[in-house]
């Protein structure tokens, strides 16, 4: 293992949510790792929101690298964009931290330990719903039918279940540790997934690779998850499913890829009966955009009801 190991903090953010973005920042920067980069990428916000997030930081935290988007592209590319930076400036490991969060002091190094093991290639942390004692993300698994993931514990009260050290195969996006060696030689995420799902889809590859993902329990954070955006029910319902259909036809065959429709199908029913006509025009909008490979950022009104 490397004895000094630099790592780069990575929080993306979008719109006007400067304050939670703050607390992420200086939750990173009183880590009690000291070889650490914090680098935040603004994802095309409006003007006005990154002249203000601008120069709070600057006064606040000036040591922190700040780099403002000109349009709007989405949380793969954003965080890819915070990479560049960071190898640039010669980082060895990326954690890739939601600007809805917030780490404990000793969480850096406890992940940072599991590269001893050269094999090693992701660690995640144990992650919290919000300031409560319920699990957010533990880890998870491949379903071999679908190639969507399947979460460890998530919604579970925390009774210590979950609290031993294992191998998985794949961790949260929201605090994801990836070595430099590994996220270069996959090209980083994709960026094609715009939002969702493109840490299932490296994770995939980093397994498929010959490396390993590791849980850390000890290691600890609290989620707000899933504030950046401001979504819509729709939204994140056509991005989910476009996305899982893009995976499955992505890295699998035909099988996974129906397998997978079906699955949304009787997932997302509840949701299409309620809202009726406009959820059934982006459920099958969905479908259709994920088999076409119709990919990036979507537009259209019924994604905003």
């Amino acid at each position: 293992m490397k004895k000094n190991y630099k790592i780069a903090v990575i929080i993306p953010t979008y719109s006007d949510y400067i304050a939670e973005t703050i607390k992420a920042v200086a939750s990173a920067l009183k880590s009690k790792f000291s070889n650490k980069e914090v680098i935040a990428v603004d994802d095309g916000s409006e003007k006005g929101i990154q002249l203000r997030l601008s120069k709070i930081l600057k006064k606040s935290f000036p040591n922190v690298v700040l780099e403002l988007s000109a349009k709007n592209q989405g949380f793969a590319a954003t965080c890819n964009i915070g990479a560049e930076i960071a190898i640039r400036n010669n980082a060895d490991i990326l954690f890739f931290l939601n600007n809805d969060a917030v780490i404990k002091e000793d969480c850096i190094g406890l992940m940072v330990k599991e590269f001893i093991d050269e094999k090693v290639a992701i660690v995640g942390p144990k992650i919290y719903l919000g300031n409560t004692d319920i699990l957010n993300s533990v880890g998870g698994y491949f379903d071999k039918r679908t190639l969507l993931k399947k979460e460890y514990g998530s919604g579970e009260k925390d009774n210590g279940q979950f609290d031993k050290k294992r191998e998985v195969e794949f961790v949260m996006g929201s605090a994801f540790m990836v070595s430099v060696p590994v996220f270069r030689e996959l090209g980083g995420f994709d960026e094609c997934f715009y939002m969702y799902t493109e840490e299932t889809d490296f994770c995939y590859r980093t397994i498929k690779a010959g490396h390993k993902v590791i849980y850390q329990p000890e290691a600890i954070v609290w989620h707000g998850h899933a504030k950046t955006f401001g979504k819509t029910k729709n939204k994140v319902m056509y991005y989910h499913i476009r996305n899982g259909i893009y995976l499955s036809k992505k890295n699998g065959n035909v099988w996974n890829v129906i397998r997978t429709i079906i699955y949304f199908h009787m997932t997302h029913l509840k949701a299409i009966f309620k809202f009726f006509v406009k959820s059934l025009i982006v459920f099958f909008m969905a479908i259709s955009d994920g088999l076409r490979g119709k990919m990036g950022k979507r537009e259209n009104k019924f994604l905003n009801l």
